[in-house]
C-alpha cells in the first residue's frame, strides 16, 4: 500500500508523464536549485529508476506534485523531506515544447527546513 507521500507523486506522475518528469529532473539541477535535485539526478545517474527513487513505502523522501496550468505548462512542486524538520524543495512552472524538451523553467518559491 502506498503512503500519502507516494499516491501523490503517482497522481502528479500521471498529470505530467514519465518523460517529462525525467527531462524537468535532468533540468533542475543547475546552479541555486535545491539540493534534492542534485541528489535525485545522482540516483539517476546510477541506474536508478523512477519506482525505486519515489516508492521507499517511508513517509518522508522526495516530494513532487504536479499541477496543469495551461497546455504543456505545469506547475512543479519537487523537494526531498528527510525528516518532520529537514528537507528543501522548490516550485517551478515549466512549459514544454511539443518534442517534450523544455521551452521555459522559472524556480519561483523555495523551501528549506
Amino acid at each position: 500500500m502506498k503512503t500519502a507521500r507516494e499516491r501523490e507523486i503517482a497522481k502528479a506522475r500521471r498529470v505530467l508523464g514519465d518523460d517529462r518528469l525525467l527531462v524537468f529532473l535532468r533540468g533542475c539541477r543547475e546552479p541555486g536549485c535545491p539540493r534534492a535535485c542534485g541528489f535525485v539526478n545522482d540516483q539517476i545517474e546510477k541506474g536508478e529508476g523512477l519506482d525505486s527513487i519515489f516508492y521507499t513505502g517511508d513517509p518522508f523522501g522526495y516530494r513532487l506534485a504536479v499541477a496543469e496550468v495551461s497546455p504543456n505548462t505545469f506547475r512543479v512542486d519537487f523537494g526531498y523531506q528527510a525528516g518532520p524538520e529537514a528537507g528543501d524543495g522548490g516550485r517551478w512552472i515549466v512549459t514544454f515544447n511539443s518534442d517534450g524538451s523544455i521551452e521555459s523553467s522559472t524556480l519561483g518559491e523555495m523551501w528549506i527546513s
